[in-house]
């Protein structure tokens, strides 16, 4: 029983230092998603006041992008320049000095203009020769009409049978 009380007492204290911690906060990135090369602008809070923080690609040790100093406020702003990758959604990292507080936000590295695209036929929309596709093929768009149609029999069909079974459930009984 002591022991339980010890646990709880040490738990509680832990999880409000946890908890009142000052981690940073990346509360806004614009644009979103963007080219390689391309300025991002990067916004967070929850920093210590005057507090540095670093801006790091995709993980705590990853090349280091930018810094900004907090405010009095604990609030930062910086802008960032995406690194050369391949297309796919990457992480900014805000890590700040001597707390060590991390903070992540995603980032989508859009393909470059000058990268090929390529185009297979089950997924044009145009023919070879460029002209309109025929109804044989777009199949992909009937075959998703026909699932949409199927979900929504299934839907009806399952809420018909609860309202059956809450009826007979509810109807008093007979004697």
């Amino acid at each position: 029983m002591i022991a339980s009380a010890a646990v709880f007492v040490v738990l509680c204290v832990a999880s409000t230092a946890w908890a009142c911690s000052a981690l940073p906060s990346v509360v806004r990135i614009d644009p979103t998603s963007a080219r390689s090369g391309t300025t991002v602008q990067l916004a967070g809070s929850s920093v210590p006041a005057e507090g540095a923080v670093e801006i790091r690609w995709n993980g705590v040790t990853g090349p280091l992008l930018s810094t900004a100093v907090a405010d009095q406020l604990g609030n930062f702003t910086t802008a960032v320049e995406l690194p050369d990758a391949a297309p796919g959604v990457y992480s900014l990292i805000a890590v700040t000095e001597g707390n060590g507080g991390v903070a992540r936000v995603a980032v989508e590295v859009l393909p470059s203009l000058a990268d090929p695209v390529t185009i297979t036929s089950g997924n044009s929309w145009a023919s070879a020769d460029g002209a309109a596709p025929s109804v044989e093929q777009r199949g992909d768009v009937g075959m998703l009409v026909g699932v949409g149609v199927l979900s929504v029999g299934l839907v009806a069909l399952f809420s018909a049978a609860t309202v059956a079974a809450v009826g007979r459930r509810r109807a008093p009984a007979q004697r």
